[in-house]
């Protein structure tokens, strides 16, 4: 009898631990904009030594609460701790990855973001509204070291 409730115990035990984790998983990825799987694609492949699930972990720097994929400004990191924060603009069909990591070079990423308003055709309304999550996306990546090993692609 003490045999079969232990037992019950340890199979109720893992089912609330299974239920658990998928609950978390659901919460984590609730957050995150759904891109795409070709831009996901794309986004992992900025990294060097492999995105860490980069594109599944994409959020949009004017509204954190925003979770549809359109045109817009976003973040984007790989899931490790030595995985630097990347910056892409998504408009009309047209993706810009930011080579320059705000973190360790913010004026080449200031200069790479002039370059990226020629290059998608973005709006006034649409450049000034992105200026100002840059601007705070530089200012949150300001000092930030995130570990010497990591390496991106063409860098």
């Amino acid at each position: 009898m003490k045999i079969k409730l232990i037992i019950i115990i340890l199979i109720t035990l893992s089912i609330n631990a299974v239920s658990a984790q998928r609950r978390y998983a659901h919460f984590i990825n609730i957050f995150c904009v759904n891109v795409p799987d070709s831009i996901s694609k794309k986004l992992e492949d900025a990294y060097e030594d492999g995105g860490f699930n980069a594109g599944k972990n994409v959020y949009n720097l004017i509204n954190r609460n925003d979770y549809k994929f359109d045109n817009g400004i976003f973040s984007f990191q790989g899931r490790g701790v030595h995985c630097v924060r990347r910056v892409f603009i998504y408009n009309k069909k047209k993706l810009y990855i930011f080579n320059s990591i705000g973190a360790f070079n913010p004026i080449g990423f200031m200069k790479e973001y002039v370059d990226c308003i020629t290059i998608l055709k973005l709006s006034n309304r649409q450049a000034i509204s992105y200026l100002k999550a840059v601007a705070e996306y530089l200012h949150e990546e300001y000092g930030n070291t995130y570990g010497v090993d990591f390496k991106l692609n063409g860098k």
